[in-house]
């Protein structure tokens, strides 16, 4: 089924990229790699994309940039780089980067993966469900700048539904949310 709106192709991969963080099979900067390379039809393979983004979760492994983020901004290259009609300057792809990160860290206060987990933490609140909002966000925002870039993208997005969590991956959730 093809999606023939902007705001619909938005909601479709931020549902899509959240969903599939949620399903705990996959992390934030795959979830949201993934949603976007499934429904703006970008080709890859979900194997290729795991390896793409195989070394970007959890602040890269070392607590720095936020996944999610750098799940959208390797998808902005993804879609936005290279030679061909509708493809950018590396200028302008990384200047689409920029605006990614900007408005993440005007959103939410930083881009470090240690200092959104310990803020929060220090609030209560769950760590596993902010990064959901955040392979959400992220998603979505990547999505906003790409299809304004290459706004041609929209006549072959594909809906590809949200994924659905099992009783076990609700359950664990609860679980988790209890022990805190």
């Amino acid at each position: 089924m093809i999606i023939e709106k902007s705001e619909d192709i938005r909601m479709v991969v931020s549902d899509r990229a959240e969903s599939l963080f949620r399903s705990r099979r996959y992390l934030c900067a795959d979830a949201v790699m993934l949603s976007i390379n499934e429904v703006l039809d970008a080709g890859l393979s979900e194997e290729l994309v795991l390896r793409l983004t195989s070394s970007l979760p959890v602040g890269m492994n070392s607590g720095c940039v936020c996944g999610a983020l750098s799940g959208g901004q390797l998808a902005l290259g993804m879609l936005l780089a290279g030679p061909g009609e509708g493809r950018l300057s590396r200028r302008q792809v990384q200047q689409a980067g920029a605006a990614l990160h900007d408005r993440f860290k005007e959103e939410h206060g930083a881009v470090c993966c240690r200092v959104l987990t310990k803020k929060a933490e220090k609030e209560g609140r769950d760590h596993f469900d902010q990064c959901a909002r955040f392979s959400e966000c992220c998603a979505a925002w990547a999505t906003d700048i790409i299809i304004e870039q290459r706004p041609e993208l929209i006549t072959t997005a594909q809906y590809v539904p949200p994924v659905k969590h099992s009783i076990l991956s609700r359950t664990l959730t609860r679980l988790t949310n209890l022990l805190r």
